[in-house]
């Protein structure tokens, strides 16, 4: 599973999550909260990766932050 994106707090929820069964994974797309487009496929995220990528957000939490993980 891809985590990127995400602040170093949303990515820390995210991994607990995984680690302890708690995750669901979303059924289908949701609206992002940018481009208002159903592309988010990844749960618990609020932004589709090229609005998040464009606006330097985390796309959990959409604070602007510099610590956002970036794609490698």
């Amino acid at each position: 599973m891809k985590l990127d994106h995400l602040c170093k707090r949303c990515l820390d929820q995210i991994q607990w999550k995984i680690q302890f069964n708690k995750y669901k994974k979303q059924t289908e797309p949701s609206k992002c909260n940018f481009c208002g487009f159903k592309v988010v496929v990844r749960s618990y995220h609020q932004v589709c990766d090229p609005c998040a990528n464009d606006k330097n957000v985390c796309s959990k939490c959409m604070k602007s932050n510099e610590e956002v993980a970036q794609p490698t």
